[in-house]
């Protein structure tokens, strides 16, 4: 059934018309050629629809945005990722090359000066996601993306455990830095979610570890942040959004609302980049952290996600959690029940909910690497 209904969704943007697909990046055309890549085992058409879409997109995306989850990142990533999932015979081998070489030089840049731009790290705007995206590439075959991979490595290290930034952690967030400028937390902040906080950073310098890609200190700052995930874990055994520095300096922890289910900001991509970190350093206690924020979120009655998509959905638990879970079944039986977004998009929309679905119906065809690198997803 859920292959099915990926196949419905991927033939619903078979057009090539970027005004019909509408939106930029993974949200656009790059979103669909991803999507269509990844179902071309299923049918040549979907390899031709993708090239197409690369074509499309690379004529039309506007030229900002080194970051994946912008324009012109998003594109470089779907030819990066997508072509993992393409026959031999239609690869698209010079064009990634080109993709690989220019978002390796962007990361590069983007690292020279990390220490000067608020959120470097995060995974929508900054190196972690763009960092996993080049680790991809480097171990399925691009040395080129190894200068930019390095790079993001270094410079998330740093600041992990940069010490001007004690007694708050290295990743701490001024209020007029904050995402959230009008209503952030006067004391600053420090995020948790794999998204905008900590645990995508993690995510990246662990999955990095796992694929003996390294730099100085690396395992140091893995331990760092994993071990502050765990500390703020709350009795509820899940993640507050973000942690203040009110209640750092105090000890008491203050209940905020924000998405503690989703993959963005809760249990299922934090859990996903602890179970990471504890394998590749041999961790029993973040395992059992991890293990105890799933059977918390096995056991609630109601999440608090919205919809069926990626980032605020269900596809994000889908897509996060062991397939053994109780999670896993409640997100599919959820989604396959829910209307799918009419809008195309990988983090909100029909495309992403459609990888989800094919996930469901045929795990990974790559152990390690894959799509959901933009997501700084290991496997589950």
């Amino acid at each position: 059934m859920s292959i099915d209904l990926a196949l419905t969704i991927a033939e619903r943007f078979l057009t090539t018309d970027a005004a019909a697909i509408g939106g930029a990046g993974l949200s656009g055309l790059a979103g669909t050629a991803l999507l269509h890549a990844r179902l071309s085992h299923l049918d040549p058409t979907f390899a031709r629809a993708a090239a197409l879409h690369w074509e499309s997109a690379l004529r039309t995306s506007p030229r900002t945005g080194s970051s994946i989850h912008q324009p012109a990142g998003g594109v470089a990533a779907s030819l990066i990722l997508g072509n993992l999932y393409l026959p031999a015979s239609t690869r698209q081998s010079d064009i990634v090359s080109r993709a690989v070489r220019w978002l390796s030089a962007q990361a590069s840049a983007t690292a020279q000066k990390a220490a000067n731009l608020p959120q470097v790290y995060d995974a929508i705007n900054g190196l972690a996601a763009t960092g996993r995206v080049l680790l991809s590439a480097n171990v399925t075959g691009y040395p080129d993306a190894e200068s930019g991979l390095r790079a993001a490595l270094k410079a998330l290290t740093a600041m992990i455990l940069d010490p001007r930034s004690e007694p708050r952690p290295g990743w701490w967030i001024l209020p007029e830095h904050h995402l959230r400028s009008q209503d952030a937390p006067r004391s600053g902040a420090a995020d948790t979610g794999l998204a905008h906080g900590i645990a995508g950073p993690l995510a990246l310098l662990a999955a990095a570890l796992r694929a003996d890609r390294e730099v100085p200190l690396q395992a140091d700052a893995i331990e760092r942040a994993a071990e502050w995930l765990v500390e703020w874990q709350t009795p509820n055994s899940d993640w507050p959004p973000e942690v203040t520095g009110e209640e750092m300096d105090t000890g008491e922890r203050v209940p905020l609302p924000g998405r503690r289910d989703a993959w963005c900001y809760g249990t299922p991509g934090i859990t996903n980049a602890l179970r990471t970190a504890a394998n590749v350093l041999n961790r029993p206690a973040w395992t059992r952290a991890a293990d105890d924020a799933l059977k918390a979120l096995d056991a609630k009655p109601a999440w608090d996600v919205e919809g069926p998509d990626i980032c605020h959905g269900h596809a994000g638990i889908l897509v996060s959690v062991p397939r053994s879970s109780i999670a896993h079944d409640r997100a599919y039986s959820a989604m396959t029940t829910t209307l799918i977004p009419k809008a195309p998009g990988v983090l909100f929309g029909a495309v992403g909910v459609a990888l989800a679905l094919t996930e469901q119906a045929e795990p990974r065809l790559h152990r390690n690497e894959g799509w959901q690198a933009c997501l700084l997803l290991s496997p589950a």
